[in-house]
């Protein structure tokens, strides 16, 4: 099988407070691939709002778990919508969860990035305010990618898109959107992939960040109290 990934970057953007980034472009690019595309009957159905939702509320769980245990269960209570990942970095937690559809040769995903700083996971009022925060930014984020494809107009958002041709025993076009508002705020990133190749049922290589944080493994959050 002969892959050929098209990549229609044009510069860069950071995400949160410059430890994570992805490439960023201008979408203008893309029209005339996502008009052959859509034509072509390989798009499914968008996800339903609900689904992003679900997945906020999942994030949301797994940093209101980590908050009160000190560590990450493993477990994915409280989440009816999709599979995590939780990352570890040096200022604080990475939660990715995510959905794949699969209906008659066509797949998508939906996928959702947020992180928490230790300092917000070990106060209790912060962390109220933080998860307001992710909510708040995953909606403002959600109505971007609805402008990318009603206008081709990412509003107060950047965006990385970036399509996949591959040929050969399974052939197929995919493509993979990521869309984070352009500030230096909270790092919240929307993901949005579908395509007519094999699915794969993994969250988003662009996000995840860090190290996996093991089931189990403690975080003494009680430093982080202190003025960290």
């Amino acid at each position: 099988m002969h892959t050929i990934i098209l990549d229609t970057n044009n510069g860069s953007q950071a995400l949160s407070n410059g430890e994570s980034g992805v490439t960023a472009f201008k979408p203008l690019g893309l029209v005339f691939f996502l008009i052959a595309y859509l034509l072509s009957g390989a798009c499914p159905a968008l996800a339903a709002p609900s689904d992003l939702d679900g997945l906020a509320e999942c994030a949301v769980n797994v940093f209101q778990e980590i908050a009160k245990t000190h560590a990450w269960s493993g477990r994915t209570k409280g989440c009816t919508t999709g599979r995590v990942v939780v990352g570890k970095r040096a200022s604080g937690a990475f939660v990715t969860t995510w959905k794949l559809v699969e209906s008659d040769g066509n797949w998508e995903k939906l996928a959702l990035s947020a992180a928490l700083g230790y300092r917000e996971l070990a106060d209790k009022k912060i962390l109220e305010k933080a998860i307001r925060d992710v909510k708040s930014r995953t909606r403002r984020i959600e109505k971007c990618l609805n402008s990318i494809e009603e206008r081709n107009d990412p509003g107060e958002c950047r965006d990385t898109a970036q399509k996949v041709y591959s040929v050969g025993d399974v052939s197929g076009v995919d493509m993979e959107r990521s869309v984070w508002l352009n500030d230096d705020g909270r790092h919240v990133v929307l993901s949005l992939s579908y395509g007519n190749s094999a699915a794969s049922d993994t969250a988003p290589a662009d996000l995840e960040q860090g190290p996996g944080l093991p089931p189990g493994m403690h975080i003494d959050l009680n430093l982080w109290l202190n003025d960290n």
